[in-house]
């Protein structure tokens, strides 16, 4: 039996691996890829790079131009991002959009209750996005209907304005409650909640199981990916807005004080840091490529490129205009491309800081306010930013024809074969019920086993008991015996050297007698 229940147990296990295994296939076959095309997050990728290998617009030819048709009342502050043919963002209408990348024809939008400033994050079919109200939104990717919805914090301290990060099944983001959230990406259960010293604008960059995320606490935070525990965090002096970029080995931040930190990714010593003159407040983000580091969003117009490797000032740009800015620049092989606060689309080479080309969106100086946050990406050969003045801009070459219908065929694709892996798991969970079953039943014949074996111990040690008590009883009469024993001998000593003495005595007696018998006869 002891065997059968080893046998039952191994089956067990495995049939559980098994189904854990099958389930990651399943999770690693819906996921959507920041590969070679697309950038489904912003900063396309975990590290938050801002870089693809993709070739971005030369000229300022315009393909398309999408208006929400809100005008100077409301402006997209949003960063862009782009998968599987849609392009997704958000806007201060209160609505987070999709739009095809082929056509700019508007696919669905979904009302989030407050201004939309963070850039979707699309990963496994959905797309994470959360709201100026504190709720962070799970929504279908090609429909944009609700999946799940989570509310952070306190209300009026809830304010989300960092953009996801989606990594191993897990969703993580900033909310100005303080604390950096991790979900389940499937059903937005918290899995674990890191707080800080203070509110948090900065997004997320994940790099091998590691998350970095900034604070107003004035710290860079390294935390475990899994299990939400703190691995370091440095005071950098200022607080920090946008992501950090984790490249080279090195995290790369700009704080609010106007410097540049690269900082070791293990450690969270700082191996580097520029000041950047000129500038009020820093508040833009950065991107890293081709070993520089870009830096915009700077109080005073500026755009920097530094050597990433030992912070040498390599180009500055200006965009004639000094004033707050938050943009964050996106670089595809050797071009930058940003929205200046001066209402200018710009591109600049990366290795000279020349201008390539520059594009007016609006002349609006209420337009112009608003062109401080929204932030582009690079897909498919051309440019896609949105503006202050409520449009959606793409630049470049026209989005191949047929990339958001592949997209369909590939989601119904996934979706059957999902289906197929779901069939398989429950036949599997059958089996592995009957596997229960058969072991619940062996367990429960070992528990009758058991208890018979327990009555039968019981009895043992019932008879153990009685045998003890005997064993002491008769130790307890040999021990009267020998001591009769002793009595008896010492008894018959007595009586022994008694009967010499009586004997002694007569033998006088007699031999007195005797002599006085033969001196009468004499």
């Amino acid at each position: 039996m002891y065997w059968k229940k080893k046998l039952a147990m191994v089956t067990l296990v495995s049939l559980v691996f098994l189904l854990l295994v099958r389930t990651n296939v399943v999770f690693s076959s819906s996921i959507v890829s920041s590969s070679y095309y697309g950038w489904p997050m912003a900063g396309r990728d975990l590290c938050r790079t801002s870089y693809t290998y993709e070739e971005g617009p030369q000229t300022n030819c315009t393909v398309w131009i999408f208006d929400t048709g809100t005008g100077a009342s409301y402006g997209i502050r949003s960063g862009v991002t782009i998968a599987n043919g849609i392009v997704y963002f958000g806007s201060d209408d209160d609505h987070v959009y999709a739009v095809n990348a082929t056509t700019g024809k508007l696919l669905w939008k979904f009302y989030g209750g407050h201004d939309m400033r963070t850039a979707p994050a699309v990963a496994y079919g959905y797309v994470y996005v959360g709201s100026r109200n504190g709720t962070f939104y799970c929504l279908n990717a090609l429909t944009g209907e609700l999946v799940w919805k989570f509310t952070s914090g306190l209300s009026g301290q809830s304010i989300i304005r960092s953009s996801a990060a989606v990594w191993d099944g897990k969703v993580y983001f900033g909310s100005r409650d303080k604390r950096l959230y991790c979900l389940d990406a499937y059903t937005g259960k918290v899995i674990w909640n890191y707080t800080t010293g203070d509110q948090i604008d900065s997004s997320p960059a994940i790099f091998n199981g590691i998350v970095y995320i900034g604070s107003d606490d004035d710290k860079i935070h390294a935390v475990n990916a899994t299990t939400g525990e703190l691995i370091w965090n440095v005071s950098i002096g200022n607080n920090v807005l946008r992501a950090p970029a984790v490249a080279y080995g090195l995290v790369f931040v700009a704080s609010q004080g106007n410097i540049l930190f690269a900082l070791n990714a293990s450690t969270g010593e700082q191996v580097w840091n520029q000041t950047l003159t000129n500038a009020v407040s820093t508040r833009g983000g950065v991107a890293v490529a081709n070993g520089k580091v870009v830096v915009a969003g700077t109080q005073g117009g500026l755009v920097y490129c530094f050597d990433a490797k030992n912070g040498s000032l390599l180009w500055t740009y200006s965009i004639g205009v000094s004033a707050a800015w938050y943009a964050v620049p996106a670089i595809a092989q050797n071009t930058v491309y940003f929205l200046g606060r001066d209402g200018k689309v710009h591109a600049v080479d990366l290795n000279t800081g020349q201008a390539v080309w520059t594009y007016i969106v609006t002349n609006s100086s209420t337009e112009i306010s608003r062109c401080d946050e929204a932030y582009g990406a690079v897909a498919y050969g051309s440019f896609f930013i949105g503006a202050g003045n409520g449009k959606l801009y793409c630049f470049g070459t026209p989005v191949p024809l047929g990339v958001l219908s592949e997209y369909k065929s590939s989601a119904e694709n996934q979706i059957l074969s999902l289906q197929s892996e779901i069939n398989a798991l429950q036949n599997q969970i059958s089996s592995l019920q009957g596997q229960i079953n058969n072991l619940q039943s062996q367990i429960s014949d070992l528990q009758s086993e058991r208890s018979s074996l327990m009555n039968q111990i019981n009895s043992l040690q019932n008879q153990v008991s009685t045998l003890e008590s005997e064993k002491s009883n008769l130790q307890s009469q040999v021990t009267n015996l020998q001591n009769e024993n002793a009595g008896l001998r010492v008894q018959a000593s007595n009586n022994l050297y008694m009967g010499i003495g009586a004997g002694a005595v007569i033998g006088l007696i007699i031999g007195i007698a005797a002599t006085a018998l033969l001196k009468r006869k004499q």
